[in-house]
């Protein structure tokens, strides 16, 4: 503390790093050398599970290790490290390699091998290459290299995602062997996430190599959307475009079967799934490696115009983007017809095949092709808009009954054949809500038409094209969760996963209409009709916007359960999950209508409204408060929540066991963000207020746990539960504390805190917790809840600790957030720092323990997310475990940051108001001091880059 920033301290050290600590390089030596000492003990004991099991798990973070370590320091150039960098890749290259040729000496494999040892001196010449390049960058840009590239994008990103995808085949292989059966039921699992983590390992990779070129040429040979919505594109363009399709539909295809269970059927589909990773990694090289060709080429043009006292910018040739788009290419006409005419074709197939079994499999393949097909018909309906002639307005019309009224024709047919004449009406039904439709998004695309150019460019790039990009890669994963099951069990057995993917596609493709109609409003009214978190704090909000809001709330939870149901194929829940989706389509149906009436309302406004361009923006209030609403929510929550233990203790029922395990994480989060959503309330009354929900929330609850624990006999959780009451104390008096933190910054601060913080990150979270929570329902839905239930006991308390850890997450970034920035930036690490690793304070390395720890047991319980075993007591301890030290890393934050404006009131003598004005006026300054910003690795960070992804 005394070389506290708050007390004048003496110039720091330079923050610039151009070379990584050690103890990185140790890592990653282990780490590489972890493939070759798997198979140097498979050439000694010739066990084959070494080769074809734990080998091609750890292969892609072996890869990751190697290349990182070429980046870490890349300027020593002595003979020591130089040395221990070819023994490090001797052992990963070459002793790979001899121990494959000793323990499976065939000739195809001898052969490979060989060729291989060639070719690896190559790729060390290569990456020494890069290094070397990399060393001659300016102190500045290498420290700005290894913090983004090398540590952050690499150890960090990399190794972490790599590691989190290895604990579904380990928990796979631990159940199979549990239950008796061999590691070969795991291989579909296995595969999946070795080809995940080739493609993840060299696209990260290759974007550090990219990461030397200059910053102008990378965006030089950058593919813009408007030339992709218009196909105006070169060859290299329209590979990359191409290649780039393949590698997401490769990564989403190994996605959908990761985390299956069961040996591929036949030789085909083994092979399928090799074709499936080497296509999606070839791609990515070939786009890499063509893109590195130009941009080297542009880099030693440039070099020869500044050798000649020309300026390389002058003679550059850039591709004008600055166009107008008034229309998509032809190309996305054409596939929506090609998918329509496809579809109809199955539902013509479908009606004229007569056996029960025949027509189930083509019914799935319709269902699982359908939501695809429906995403290019929208995407081409609007993709001229401004086309209205005759013939064009008559094939829209064809393509329409094509899809709509001929299909459902076929289904009417299909069941008068089956002798169901009662079933007649839904087709019927459907067709007429089709052509309702079209009609409607006819007027829409006419009022699209009628948009200015920069608005119809902005509605076509960005709300139909990357949009309908943003809908098709989730519906095209969900697709492939279900031929996942398609190769599994066979297409007539995965009706449910089909609807359920089916249903799931419809909700985000309803999602994504209600984006379409929102983009056909003006841009100058649609900010009067556009939902903002800060109105939905206060609830100022129209009650067409509440009820929409509602709804749609109905469709995400309706969408979350039966993704959670994906997996089960019982046939006896067919009709749950039809009921299900009903109920989220007729919801979707009526967020779709409400921001139809929302447009109407747009439209009238914009007809009785004259002078909209003279019409100054309205300065919007800060919020300094959120509504009632969510108080009151947020209290009959966490009060249900004990009166359950409360009824458990009684009771001794174990059902409400797995209910708490569902509901415990939400109402903790509850009770948290409770505290801080009036934070400017300090009467007695509110206070009283938050301390009863307190006092209820934690000590009833816990005497409640306690009781029912020591009613089974179980004295030592007994005495955990008891423990817990003190450290609820602990939570509630600092969070007293940074509650009258936050009321003393100011208004814009205060306002960001609860819109950001509170709402965004707070009830974001929720989401998240839902869907643990209904793949604990899911299971119990299949299970039941007799003797069957202990089955979900893994699923349950995984979920649950995972859930925990996100409230404790939340709980660390509201504590950051709540005291002035100099406090909490003061406790913030950079990346330069944790690369170098030193002038660590003690404090700092055992948070950096804690959190490493956390991690690996988020991996760990996240694998076992779902899982239908019998239960396995190193959930409930590897749960444990985390939690605590996570909860011990989330104390030592909010005492530090309390402790530490203790200390700044204590020395300057301010009031905590005082120092919220303080902090205002030095706000600005501290923007502009603070160019290394996006270097900082806190929690906001972490969340903005997609780590808590990764991490959780």
């Amino acid at each position: 503390e005394a070389n506290s920033p708050l007390t004048s301290p003496p110039p720091a050290p330079s923050t610039l790093v151009t070379e990584c600590s050690w103890v990185y390089c140790i890592i990653t030596f282990l780490i590489s050398f972890s493939n070759p000492a798997l198979l140097m003990t498979y050439a000694y004991s010739r066990d084959h599970k070494l080769l074809s099991f734990w080998s091609w798990l750890i292969k892609p973070l072996s890869v990751m290790a190697m290349g990182i370590s070429f980046g870490l320091k890349p300027r020593r150039t002595d003979k020591f490290y130089l040395s221990f960098l070819t023994v490090q890749f001797f052992f990963f290259t070459e002793v790979t390699e001899i121990s494959l040729i000793i323990g499976h000496p065939t000739t195809f494999q001898t052969v490979f091998c060989v060729v291989r040892m060639i070719f690896w001196p190559l790729t060390f010449w290569i990456g020494l290459r890069i290094r070397s390049k990399i060393a001659r960058l300016s102190d500045e840009k290498l420290s700005n290299y290894i913090a983004l590239y090398v540590f952050r994008g690499g150890m960090i990103m990399g190794l972490g995602q790599l590691s989190f995808l290895l604990f579904a085949s380990i928990q796979c292989h631990i159940t199979a062997s549990a239950e008796g059966e061999s590691w070969r039921t795991c291989r579909r699992t296995l595969y999946s996430q070795t080809g995940l983590g080739g493609m993840i390992c060299f696209f990260i990779l290759l974007k550090a190599v990219s990461g030397m070129a200059p910053r102008h040429l990378l965006e030089k040979h950058m593919v813009s959307l408007k030339r992709v919505v218009t196909m105006n594109l070169n060859v290299y363009e329209f590979t990359t475009f191409a290649g780039y399709c393949t590698v997401v539909c490769c990564g989403l295809f190994l996605l959908g079967n990761y985390g299956a269970e069961g040996d591929f059927h036949t030789k085909w589909e083994e092979r399928f799934c090799f074709i499936v990773m080497a296509l999606g990694t070839t791609s990515l090289l070939v786009i890499s490696v063509w893109k590195g060709i130009l941009i080297r080429k542009d880099m030693k043009l440039e070099e020869s115009l500044a050798a000649k006292g020309h300026n390389p910018e002058q003679h550059e040739a850039r591709q004008d983007d600055s166009f107008e788009v008034s229309k998509l290419s032809w190309f996305y006409v054409i596939i929506s017809v090609f998918g329509s005419t496809f579809e109809s074709a199955i539902s013509v197939v479908a009606g004229v095949r007569n056996p029960d079994s025949e027509k189930l499999e083509v019914e799935n393949i319709a269902h699982l092709l359908m939501p695809i097909i429906a995403i290019f018909m929208i995407g081409g309906f609007f993709a001229k808009p401004r086309l209205n002639s005759k013939p064009y307005v008559w094939f829209l019309r064809i393509h329409f009954l094509s899809i709509a009224w001929v299909t459902e024709a076929m289904w009417l047919v299909w069941e008068l054949r089956r002798g169901h004449p009662e079933r007649i009406a839904l087709p019927i039904a459907y067709a007429i809500c089709w052509t309702g439709a079209f009609h409607k998004l006819s007027q829409f695309r006419t009022s699209i038409g009628n948009l200015c150019d920069s608005e119809l460019t902005n509605f076509l790039i960005n709300t139909l094209f990357a949009s309908g990009m943003q809908t098709f890669v989730p519906v095209l994963f969900v697709n492939f969760k279900t031929t996942q099951c398609f190769f599994e069990d066979g297409t007539a057995a995965c009706t449910v996963t089909a609807l359920c993917s089916a249903y799931i596609s419809c909700f985000l493709i309803c999602l994504w209409v209600v984006k379409i109609v929102h983009g056909a409003v003006p841009s100058a009214l649609r900010s009067e009709f556009t939902v903002s978190l800060k109105k939905i704090a206060v609830l100022d909000l129209p009650i067409i916007r509440l009820v929409q809001g509602s709804l749609m709330s109905v469709v995400g939870s309706c969408g979350l359960l039966l993704f959670a149901m994906m997996k089960n194929n019982r046939i006896d829940l067919e009709a749950t999950v039809n009921e299900i989706g009903a109920v989220g389509i007729i919801c979707g149906a009526g967020t779709l209508i409400c921001e139809v009436v929302c447009y109407d309302r747009a439209k009238q406004h914009m007809q009785t409204s004259t002078g909209l361009q003279d019409k100054s923006p309205v300065q919007q209030e800060k919020i300094l408060e959120c509504s009632w609403f969510f108080l009151i929510i947020n209290f009959i929550f966490t009060n249900a929540y004990w009166v359950m233990w409360c009824v458990y203790a009684v009771s001794l029922d174990d059902r409400l066991e797995l209910l708490s395990d569902i509901i415990s994480p939400s109402a903790v989060l509850c009770f948290t963000l409770t505290f801080f959503m009036k934070p400017l309330r300090k009467d007695k009354l509110y206070r009283r207020f938050l301390y009863f929900q307190f006092v209820s929330f934690a000590t009833f609850s816990e005497l409640g746990y306690a009781v029912t624990k020591y009613r089974k006999g179980s004295i030592l959780t007994t005495l955990f539960g008891l423990c817990r009451i003190p450290i609820w104390f602990f939570f509630y008096r600092n969070g007293i504390k940074l509650r009258d933190s936050v009321a003393s910054l100011p208004k814009e601060k205060i306002h960001e805190f609860l819109v950001d913080t509170i709402m965004q990150r707070g009830l974001g979270v929720i989401v998240t917790m839902v869907f643990f929570s209904f793949e604990t329902i899911s299971c119990l839905a299949v299970q039941g809840l007799g003797e069957n239930a202990v089955l979900c006991a893994n699923t349950s308390h995984a979920s649950a600790f995972l859930s925990g850890y996100l409230v404790l997450f939340v709980m660390q970034s509201i504590a950051v957030k709540a005291v002035p920035t100099s406090i909490s930036e003061s406790s913030v690490l950079t990346f330069e720092e944790v690369a170098r690793l030193d002038n660590f304070k003690k404090r700092q390395k055992i948070q950096g323990f804690l959190i490493i720890t956390t991690g690996l047991c988020s991996f760990f319980l996240l694998s076992y997310v779902g899982s239908e075993a019998q239960p396995n007591s190193s959930v409930a301890i590897v749960g444990s475990v985390g939690g605590i030290l996570l909860c011990g890393q989330a104390i030592m934050v909010m005492f530090v940051l309390t402790t530490k404006m203790k200390h700044r009131q204590e020395r300057t003598g301010q009031s905590l108001s005082s120092l919220g004005k303080e902090e205002a006026d030095e706000e600005e300054n501290e923007k502009k001091k603070k160019k290394k910003g996006r270097n900082r690795l806190s929690l906001g960070a972490i969340e903005d880059e997609g780590l808590v992804g990764g991490f959780l």
